[in-house]
Formats: C-alpha cells, sequence, structure tokens
C-alpha cells in the first residue's frame, strides 16, 4: 500500500489544476458581463449625457444645464475608471493564474504517467531519494509562494486615476433666428420651402431688349440648374462643368460678381457622373446659415465656404448612382447640414453633416428608390422635423439624430421631383401622375390609414415643387396647368392652362405670384381666390430656375445670366472677368 504522504502529493496537483480553472472561468465570465454591460464606455454611450448636450445646443446660455453635464460628465470619468481598474486587475491575476494552472496540469499529467518496472533499478538509495523529495517539496513550495506574492501584488495595484477634468468651457453656438431664416431667402424656395416672402415686390412687367425693369443684368460664367439663394445684399448660385465645381457671390445691389471659388478636394477626383441635359452638373441648390455657404454637386462633392469665399471643408459622399443625376437641395437645421441621396431602396439615406467640420453626425437609410425632391424642415408643436419624399413614401425625421417620426405611402411615380411643402398646419406632397396628399404630421410610425386629411388628383406637379402663403396653395404641372386650392380641405379655388413646359417653382411675393416657362416667359397672377394675370414677360433666354423675391425686386437665373428685376430701373449690364 503506498503511504498516505505520496497519495496526498500525488493529487495536490490535480486540486491546484481544479481550482485554478474554476477561478480562470469565473473571472473570465465576470469580464464578459463587465464588457456586455458596457460599463468601460459609459462615458462616451450615456444617452443622458448626449440628452442634456442637445438641450445645451438649444439654450447655450443655460448656466444651471453646464453644471448638470459638468458634474454628470464627471460621475461618469469617476465610474469608467473603477470599472477599468477591475477589469486590469481582474486580467493580471488571470494571467498569474493561467501560468498556475498550465504548471499544474504538466505535472498532474507526469505523475499519471505510468511507471517503469522497479525491479529494473537495481538496489534502492534511500538518500538520494530523500534528497530528490526535498528537492521537489521546495520547488513546488516556491512555485506557490511567487505565485501568492504575485497575486496579492496584482490585487493592491491600481489604474492611476487623472485628476477632475478642467471645468468645460462651453461656447455659445450662433444660430441665426427664425426672424433673420425668413428675412432672408437661404434656401431652395425660401428659408422653410413654402416659396412664400411676405414682404416683397415681384414687378409685373419688363422689357430685356429696352431694359425697362432691368436693374441690372450679370453673365454666369458656368451653367447649372441651381436655383440663387439670398442673405442681405448676397447672393450665391453654382455652376460647374467637367473639370470644375464652382461657387459663386454676387453683389444683390449691383450684380458685380465678388469672388467665384472652385472646390478643391483633397486626394483622387470622383469621376464625372453620367447626367441627363435636363439636370447637369449643379441642379442641387446651395444653403446658408448667415456664416457659411453649403453646396453639393452632382459628383457628390459637398463643400462649405465662408462668405468671403474661402472653402472650410470639401469632401465627397459618393459615387452617387442616379439616373438623371442628383438634384435634391440640401436644407440646414441648427449646426446640422441636411443631405437626401435616394438612389435606390438598397442605398438611399439621410445624413446629417456637421455644418463646421463636414463630419458626419448621423446617417439614416431610406426604404426609397432614386428621388430628385428636396427636403424640408418645418416646426410642428414647437420641435423641428425633417420632412421627405420618395417613392413609396412621405417621411417625417428628427435632425436632431435622424429618427423617424412617422411615414406615409402615397407616391407610387417612380419619377418624383416635387418637393414637400407646409401649408395650413399640413405637409403638401405630390405624387406625379397621381394625387395630392395634404397629411397631418402629428403622428407616429405608419400614419397613412389616419393621417392623410385630403388628396385630390386635380393639378399634380410633375416637376415643379408647390407654394403656398398657408392661406392658398398653389401648384403648377410640367404642361403650364396652375392650379390654386385651399390648403385646408384642397378644394379648387381656380385653374388656368398657359399651355408651356415649366421646371422652375411657383414663387409668392405679397399680393403677387410669379411663374417662368422653360422658355423664359414669365407670368404674373394675382395672389387672390379668383384668377387674374397681371402680366406676361419675356427674359430672352431660357430658365429652370425658381426666382428669389426681395422686398424691392426679384432676382432670376436664366441659362446664362442672373438678372435683378424691378418695376422701373435702367439696364447695367456686367460681364465676367477675363
Amino acid at each position: 500500500m503506498k503511504p498516505l504522504s505520496q497519495i496526498i502529493w500525488k493529487q495536490v496537483p490535480l486540486a491546484v489544476v481544479i481550482a485554478s480553472g474554476v477561478f480562470l472561468v469565473l473571472m473570465g465570465g465576470l469580464l464578459l458581463f463587465n464588457q456586455a454591460q458596457g460599463k468601460v464606455a459609459g462615458l462616451v454611450q450615456s444617452t443622458e449625457l448626449v440628452r442634456l448636450h442637445e438641450e445645451l445646443r438649444q439654450r447655450p446660455q443655460d448656466e444651471a444645464l453646464k453644471q448638470r453635464i459638468r458634474k454628470l460628465d464627471l460621475q461618469l470619468r469617476q465610474n469608467s475608471f473603477t470599472e477599468l481598474r477591475i477589469s486590469h486587475n481582474g486580467t493580471r491575476a488571470m494571467i498569474v493564474v493561467t501560468v498556475l494552472f498550465l504548471a499544474s496540469a504538466h505535472l498532474a499529467r507526469k505523475q499519471r504517467q505510468k511507471l517503469p518496472d522497479p525491479l529494473a533499478w537495481g538496489p534502492r538509495r534511500p538518500a538520494e531519494e530523500n534528497r530528490t523529495r526535498l528537492k521537489t517539496q521546495y520547488a513546488v513550495a516556491a512555485m506557490f509562494g511567487v505565485a501568492a506574492v504575485a497575486a496579492v501584488g496584482t490585487s493592491f495595484q491600481a489604474v492611476r486615476i487623472p485628476p477632475p477634468p478642467v471645468p468645460v468651457q462651453f461656447t455659445a453656438i450662433r444660430f441665426p433666428t427664425s426672424a433673420e431664416m425668413r428675412e432672408n431667402w437661404p434656401a431652395f424656395r425660401g428659408f422653410d420651402g413654402s416659396g412664400f416672402r411676405e414682404a416683397s415686390a415681384i414687378p409685373a412687367t419688363w422689357n430685356v431688349a429696352s431694359g425697362q425693369g432691368i436693374r441690372w443684368k450679370t453673365e454666369v460664367p458656368l451653367p447649372g440648374m441651381s436655383s440663387p439663394i439670398l442673405w442681405t445684399n448676397a447672393l450665391f448660385l453654382t455652376g460647374a462643368n467637367a473639370q470644375s465645381n464652382v461657387v459663386y457671390r454676387f453683389d444683390a445691389d449691383s450684380g458685380k460678381l465678388v469672388w467665384a471659388t472652385t472646390l478643391r478636394l483633397t486626394g483622387s477626383k470622383m469621376p464625372e457622373p453620367k447626367v441627363l441635359e435636363d439636370t447637369g452638373l449643379a441642379a442641387p441648390t446651395p444653403v446658408t446659415d448667415g456664416q457659411r455657404i453649403y453646396a453639393i454637386f452632382a459628383n457628390a462633392e459637398v463643400a462649405a465656404l465662408d462668405f468671403s469665399g474661402k472653402q472650410i471643408w470639401c469632401r465627397h459622399l459618393g459615387p452617387l448612382d442616379n439616373t438623371y443625376g442628383h438634384a435634391s437641395s440640401l436644407a440646414i437645421y441648427q449646426d446640422r447640414l441636411l443631405v437626401q441621396l435616394d438612389q435606390g431602396e438598397a442605398t438611399s439615406k439621410l445624413l446629417a453633416l456637421n455644418s463646421s467640420t463636414g463630419q458626419e453626425l448621423w446617417q439614416t437609410p431610406r426604404p426609397i428608390a432614386c428621388s430628385w425632391a428636396s427636403p424640408i424642415v418645418i416646426e410642428v408643436a414647437g420641435k423641428p422635423q425633417l420632412v421627405t419624399c420618395g417613392q413609396p413614401w412621405v417621411i417625417g425625421y428628427n435632425p436632431l439624430d435622424g429618427a423617424e417620426l412617422w411615414r406615409v405611402n402615397g407616391l407610387d411615380s417612380s419619377e418624383l421631383a416635387p418637393s414637400p411643402v407646409s401649408a395650413g398646419g399640413k405637409v403638401i406632397a405630390s405624387n406625379p401622375g397621381g394625387f395630392v396628399l395634404a397629411i397631418r404630421p402629428d403622428g407616429q410610425g405608419d400614419v397613412t390609414t389616419n393621417n392623410v386629411a385630403w388628396k385630390t388628383d386635380a393639378g399634380v406637379p410633375s416637376v415643379s415643387s408647390p407654394a403656398s402663403d398657408g392661406k392658398r396653395l398653389f401648384l403648377l404641372t410640367g404642361e403650364g396647368q396652375f392650379t390654386c386650392l385651399d390648403p385646408e380641405t384642397g378644394q379648387v379655388k381656380w385653374s388656368h392652362d398657359f399651355a408651356d413646359e415649366f421646371y422652375s417653382s411657383p414663387v409668392i411675393g405679397g399680393n403677387r405670384v410669379i411663374i417662368v416657362s422653360r422658355k423664359g416667359v414669365a407670368h404674373v397672377v394675382e395672389n387672390a381666390d379668383q384668377f387674374r394675370e397681371l402680366s406676361q414677360s419675356e427674359l430672352g433666354e431660357n430658365c429652370n430656375a425658381t426666382p428669389v423675391p426681395d422686398r424691392q425686386c426679384l432676382y432670376l437665373r436664366g441659362g446664362k445670366h442672373l438678372f435683378c428685376l424691378a418695376e422701373s430701373a435702367p439696364v447695367a449690364v456686367n460681364r465676367p472677368k477675363d
């Protein structure tokens, strides 16, 4: 029979293997659980901190809110470093115990091997056996001692936590007020995409040949379908050819070209997209926040410039694959530049870029086919909504984070170009070849069944976007059928056929409405419940851009020139410098 001490000695390595194995499983599970809970990343993933920062964007002077953010930031940092210390120490302990586990497993395996025949060893040597046994016991004791010292030392080590962060200094972000946006014309069809400006002057007649009503006329160096935008006395528009994408600034008072900036994109140049002549390379209208101008082109280059023409940033979002070429104009809300890229259900998306840096803030996939409509930002119950149109959905989003708020299924046209408009508390969406829908934008989820207030097949636009002053809704078909409706009920007030081709959208200025055909024939009608045409004038060149009404004049881009039209003014012709 074997001595008891020999039996115990042979069982020790196996016991160490089992104990260390259990420790490794438990510690590994604890670390994995800690990782799954995301505690180490709590500082950057705190939804509460994100929410407070969003509130601060809207209330940059709120000192109490700043203090809450600093307090929460410090708490999250402390929690994060505590979890990090646990993770580091647990990992170190696992390394030590893993070494112990491997050594004990090796020793246990050796002891379980079949021993050779002792009779072949010759006469026993007790003294030598005692020395070997003592050496082995000392070696094992030393191994346990080293492991114990390492484990104890590891348990007392701590991650050095940095000192409390210096209080964050918040710089108030300057966003234009609603009144400032309304005072200017910062985007396609105005600040809210309604095509309406109350305090404006739309001239009744002009004559390009004689100069009557032409305040100035300036040649635009490069072609483009984009419409002008206006901020105080600065007019901006874009032009492009196969070599260059250019943003222009004109002086609104004199028509002089102030600067022309060609976009400079570092890295390889994007390939020239395939576009139709009706769309061109500079179809989207730029947008401004009063500090910078933002422009996008058909090759997916998007950029920000300051009012002196200096490029702040430039990046590409493509390549874009769109049947006719990219034509959706940009929108802006606070510090978010909003980009609608509809290229097919697999790749359509909505983007928000940081207006200061061009970095992506959020991206939302869209179940949308190709479209050429532009997004608008409206206010519903005191909260912003970003509204888009694309087959088959009209969708409302939160412009702060891209979350979808509601959707309506009602756009089955495969060639959807008209943009939505807000009229009488409703979103008006056009489905070419089908109906015009009026949607209450106060629902959640799919509200197709409950939130469509009315629909009509009268005067449905195919390219031009609707315009509304809140009292009347104006629709213009591509063939020249001009219709006025009640936005509350959808009832037709009047309709008139101008029998011409139109791409430009109607614009309302005070008590007048202007539409301009592709041939450059402008019709001015009265903004009233009965149809009355006030005048008809010819621009002398083709026109696809939407006019910009100002307090004393009207700005209009033709095929070759930018015009300033007034009731009565001498002509001034400006040509670009060589």
